[in-house]
């Protein structure tokens, strides 16, 4: 199923550590909206990102991207990890296979 939405990328975040370094919290600032398209994998791509060791469960198409390596969907303001990024051949299009983050992980790098 294939369907428009908008995506926000993370613009800062900032990390609580307590008295002996451990991070007790940590707040993601998202930056602005951008249009976006999603749709479920196809077989054939959950199958390739398995066999590359990781799973997916969204494709999102955006045509403005800066490497991040977290999204969140406008729509239903779930948070994902973006596994794989490539460009659509004949398009200005980035194709991001993401998976949704669990709650409770860390923030990617830190």
């Amino acid at each position: 199923m294939k369907r428009m939405t908008s995506v926000k990328f993370p613009s800062a975040v900032s990390v609580e550590r307590d008295a002996a370094g451990f991070s007790t919290s940590e707040v993601i600032a998202w930056g602005d909206s951008y249009p976006a398209t999603v749709r479920d994998t196809t077989n054939r791509e959950t199958v390739a990102a398995h066999q590359t060791g990781y799973d997916i469960d969204k494709i999102f198409v955006v045509r403005c991207y800066g490497g991040q390596n977290i999204l969140k969907d406008d729509a239903d303001e779930c948070v994902y990890d973006v596994h794989r990024t490539y460009a659509a051949s004949g398009t200005r299009e980035i194709i991001l296979e993401c998976s949704r983050r669990e709650p409770g992980c860390g923030y990617p790098g830190r």
